[in-house]
């Protein structure tokens, strides 16, 4: 266990590095440039109505994401039977966070996530139980609202037409976390015996020989991770459910919260935010850059340009500061620390 420890932190170290936190930022700042040239819709003036927001709006989406990182922490709490402390609980939410802004979204930090849990003194079937309850956890919230959110904005056939483009990629990135999220769910939760034999079976043919090593491995690891969570019963299942909507919720009433920092804003127009964020996010989670970068600008403006109109530039740039750049900043401020705390 420990030289697989010593191994993992080598990799876990290259994606914990402060230096990568300039190219997501060199992206997002490169795409702001393109718009700038390209969209004469967008300007440095509007821009500058950044000065225009309202504090009252930018103080609820400040309750939000603290609403929202606290009840992370407590989940994270919760599922490890309050063995850890809350320190640790938020050092795993902050470095969990950053991982996930400097690496794709389609890769996300779970590997990072494991070794944080393993550095303080969780063993590997826990961490991996963790990691992958979370991740099952977070995706049920995707499988259950992210429909509502697309056929609410495609039911306007003008909204339909002009974001047409987003149709393949919403439905390609909803069928493949329904796809994983049973398949993972299935082997932790219930057939955890069937999901190793199965990898196993399938690492035996042609060119797949070479992962049987890693798949059986795999598979035990499997094991061990379902065995962490066979004595909790329904309650406490639903209470980390219901938890988990309310963090999500709690995430994307950041935007309705900035949006009422610059405009005026009717129950139906939260509502249409809210369901539009549903569908950007969504579409978000295939994009090959860290974080987002470039993606998230890109699929906000189309989403939101007519909604918040000369705004929309401003609105953008502070949501992505509360809801990127904050853990960015936030990763900067205890990584030092917590790389020499790891290396000891």
């Amino acid at each position: 266990m420990e030289d697989r420890l010593h191994e993992d932190q080598d990799k876990v170290l290259k994606v914990l590095n402060i230096k990568k936190i300039w190219v997501p930022i060199f992206i997002s700042l490169l795409f702001l440039g393109y718009l700038l040239w390209k969209d004469q819709n967008f300007s440095l003036q509007n821009l500058a109505l950044i000065k225009e927001m309202k504090i009252l709006g930018a103080l609820g989406a400040l309750t939000c994401l603290g609403l929202r990182d606290g009840l992370y922490m407590l989940r994270i709490y919760m599922l490890t039977e309050k063995s850890i402390s809350w320190k640790d609980c938020f050092t795993i939410v902050v470095l969990w966070e950053f991982s996930s802004a400097v690496t794709p979204s389609a890769i996300g930090g779970a590997f990072v996530a494991v070794f944080l849990f393993m550095n303080i003194g969780c063993s590997f079937g826990k961490s991996l139980a963790y990691v992958m309850s979370s991740a099952i956890l977070d995706n049920l919230f995707f499988i259950a609202f992210s429909p509502l959110g697309f056929i609410h904005s495609f039911q306007d056939p003008i909204f339909s037409q002009a974001h047409a483009f987003l149709v393949f990629p919403f439905w390609v990135s909803y069928i493949l976390i329904a796809l994983y999220t049973e398949f993972m769910g299935g082997g932790l939760f219930f057939f955890p015996n069937f999901f190793r034999w199965l990898m196993v079976k399938v690492t035996s043919w042609g060119f797949l020989k070479r992962y049987q090593e890693a798949a059986i491995k795999q598979g035990n690891d499997i094991i061990l991770a379902s065995k962490s969570f066979g004595k909790k019963n329904f309650i406490f299942w639903m209470k980390i459910i219901l938890l988990t909507f309310v963090i999500w919720i709690s995430r994307y009433l950041i935007l309705n919260c900035l949006a009422t920092s610059f405009i005026k804003c009717s129950a139906a127009d939260h509502f249409k935010i809210f369901c539009n964020h549903l569908v950007m996010w969504v579409t978000m989670l295939i994009s090959p850059t860290p974080g987002s970068s470039g993606t998230a600008e890109y699929v906000f403006y189309s989403m939101y340009g007519k909604l918040f109109g000369k705004y929309t530039m401003s609105i953008a740039l502070v949501w992505r500061i509360f809801t990127f750049y904050v853990y960015l900043l936030a990763g900067v401020l205890i990584l030092p620390k917590w790389i020499k705390q790891v290396k000891k």
